[in-house]
């Protein structure tokens, strides 16, 4: 464990772990890995720099080209996601303009019928001889 954390303090690096992975970590690393060995608490010290904040981004110091990689990823998430909103965003407008044409044609329909009704309430009628 001293050589796992140089620094000592191993229990609050583990309670640290901890409270980094939360949730996300009980079920999937359930049974698999102690908390000691979760990737960004045991592999950060080895390149001489601080733990990377969240376990779930080891990459951050990692090789030059894994860090690239991580970037692209994040870039391409965000892009994604710009993305989806946008389409949330037509589907929406969509669906409001197809209210508004559907009320307006209905209004429309509504003012033809009455229309008609007026014009036969006006014209005269023919007493049946």
């Amino acid at each position: 464990l001293d050589r796992l954390f140089p620094s000592g303090d191993f229990l609050d690096k583990l309670a640290r772990a901890e409270t980094h992975n939360g949730s996300q970590r009980s079920s999937y690393f359930k049974g698999r890995i102690p908390a000691a060995q979760v990737p960004a608490a045991d592999s950060s010290h080895k390149n001489g720099r601080k733990a990377a904040t969240s376990p779930f981004t080891p990459a951050r110091n990692g090789s030059p080209r894994q860090r690239q990689d991580v970037a692209v990823r994040e870039r391409q998430q965000r892009v994604r996601q710009r993305e989806s909103e946008q389409a949330a965003l037509e589907i929406s407008q969509m669906r409001d303009n197809e209210r508004k044409a559907a009320e307006t044609s209905a209004s429309a329909a509504e003012e033809r019928r009455q229309r008609i009704r007026d014009r036969i309430a006006v014209t005269p009628r023919v007493s049946p001889r």
